[in-house]
This record gives C-alpha cells, structure tokens and sequence, in this order.
C-alpha cells in the first residue's frame, strides 16, 4: 500500500461530464526509488446503465472506456494483470498484478 493516492478525486457533474486527478507511483529515474506523481487532469463524459458507470475520455491521442461497477456509495473497478511498482529486495520494480480502483462518495 502507498499513500500516493490518498485523496483522489472523481467528480461526476450534472451534466453528463466527469475530472478526475491522475495520481500514483512510479520508479523515479534518477534515484531509482519510488516516488508518487501527479499528472494533468483527465476530463470526459460519463453514463451509467444499471450498475455500470461508464467514462469515457482520450488520452494522449487513445480513446478510453473504464467501467465502474457502483455498490452502495461507492464506484469499484478491477484492473487484471495491470502494471504496478513493487519491491523486491528493496529495490523497486514494475511488476503485473490485479488493481482494484475505489472511489466513495463524499
């Protein structure tokens, strides 16, 4: 667990537009540790159907869906085989496991 991501936010507005904050971990290049970052904001459109909240967005050029799954209060969505920063030995790694994003409504 790292605190790189404490207080993301998704913002869903009326109108049918989403921003969300894009933070996270990474290895930083120059000191090959790990390291939080910040990029820019991604704004979209979004839909629910059911229980599927889908938002759409581009990103550097590729369009994208990500579909949450809404439970109560809260937005879930599973990431298989994903890329993520790890350690072994101490020394940090990427390495390919299953993310789990989720959001609760404040």
């Amino acid at each position: 667990e790292t605190n790189c991501f404490n207080n993301s936010l998704l913002t869903l507005n009326t109108n049918g537009t989403f921003t969300a904050d894009t933070k996270g971990i990474e290895i930083d290049l120059n000191t090959t540790q790990l390291a939080c970052f910040e990029d820019p904001d991604i704004n979209g459109n979004w839909t629910i159907q059911g229980n599927i909240l889908r938002l759409s967005y581009t990103e550097g050029g590729v369009p994208y869906v990500d579909e949450y799954t809404v439970v109560g209060n809260t937005l879930v969505m599973v990431i298989e085989d994903g890329s993520i920063v790890g350690t072994t030995g101490g020394n940090p790694i990427y390495l390919n496991s299953d993310i789990t994003f989720i959001y609760t409504k404040q």
